[in-house]
């Protein structure tokens, strides 16, 4: 039988840079996304339960820590994440 090793360093340094870093950010793009197709939309309402750690974050986190993520979501929106 072969031994696996287990995940190492690099393995969970990489879980964090996309779970800390890239999740949050994909926020912006999608709430770009929802006000351009709609709330309605399948797509929107399927994914809405991706980002409620987000929303939620965002409520009770203090707003010396929101405002700039803030002010992101709303660049995304504002100037469209991905242009038509």
């Amino acid at each position: 039988m072969t031994d696996r090793k287990q995940p190492g360093v690099a393995f969970w340094a990489t879980v964090v840079v996309v779970v800390v870093i890239l999740y949050p950010l994909a926020y912006g793009p999608w709430w770009y996304a929802r006000g351009k197709w709609g709330g309605n939309s399948r797509v929107v309402r399927m994914s809405r339960y991706l980002f409620v750690p987000v929303e939620f974050a965002g409520r009770s986190c203090p707003e010396l820590l929101t405002e700039p993520y803030a002010r992101y979501c709303l660049w995304c929106y504002d100037h469209g994440a991905y242009k038509d």
